[in-house]
């Protein structure tokens, strides 16, 4: 499993949200196999006005210092489950 985190997001419409990224974790089997605190990027998710479809989400990350680059694209989103915490 790749988790990305962020922190500062914006949203220069109701169309298109961006959030920065600043690490990189990496578990498998439940187990973490590696995190990069060093990272910088951002995903880019558009969507429609009401946030009920989703057209895609695409997050870039990269740690300058050690050449490595990650993207992760979901692209032809059909359907989505949407969760209140």
């Amino acid at each position: 499993m790749f988790t990305v985190v962020g922190g500062s997001d914006r949203q220069p419409n109701l169309e298109n949200y961006y959030v920065s990224l600043d690490k990189i974790i990496v578990d498998k089997n439940g187990k973490r196999e590696a995190q990069d605190s060093n990272m910088e990027g951002e995903c880019h998710f558009k969507m429609n006005k009401d946030a009920t479809k989703f057209y895609f989400i695409k997050c870039d990350i990269y740690n300058r210092a050690k050449g490595s680059m990650y993207n992760f694209y979901l692209e032809n989103i059909s359907g989505f489950d949407r969760k209140e915490f």
